[in-house]
C-alpha cells in the first residue's frame, strides 16, 4: 500500500499494535530500544541545557523515584508485540538501514 508519493509512513507512536483504535491500520512496529541511561542523558542535554542546577537536581529526583519504573512498564508492555527492535545506540543511518532492509 503507498501513502500518496511514499512507500512507506513513518509514525512516532506509543503503544503500537498496543493502541486498539489504530492497529488495524499499522502494517509494522519498530522498537527502537535505547537504555535508559543514554535516554535520560539525552534528556538532560536537550531539555535541560539553560535549567538551573536545582532544577536538574529536582527532575532527577523524580525520574529515579517515579519516572525510572514507569519507563521500563511500558518497554515491557510494547516490546511483545513488536516486528523489528532498533538498537538505539547504534547511528541513526545504521539504524535506517537496518530498517530498510528488514521492510523489503
Amino acid at each position: 500500500m503507498a501513502y500518496g508519493n511514499y512507500a512507506y509512513l513513518f509514525v512516532d507512536f506509543p503503544f503500537g499494535y498496543k493502541h486498539k483504535s489504530i492497529k488495524a491500520i499499522i502494517d509494522k512496529v519498530i522498537y527502537v530500544k535505547t537504555p535508559l541511561d543514554i535516554c535520560f542523558a539525552r534528556r538532560l542535554l536537550r531539555d535541560f541545557k539553560d535549567e538551573t542546577s536545582s532544577s536538574i537536581k529536582s527532575m532527577t529526583e523524580h525520574y529515579l523515584n517515579f519516572g525510572r519504573s514507569i519507563f521500563i512498564d511500558y518497554e515491557n508492555f510494547v516490546i511483545q508485540e513488536v516486528d523489528l527492535i532498533v538498537d538505539g545506540t547504534l547511528a541513526i543511518n545504521t539504524n535506517i538501514e537496518i530498517i530498510k532492509n528488514n521492510l523489503l
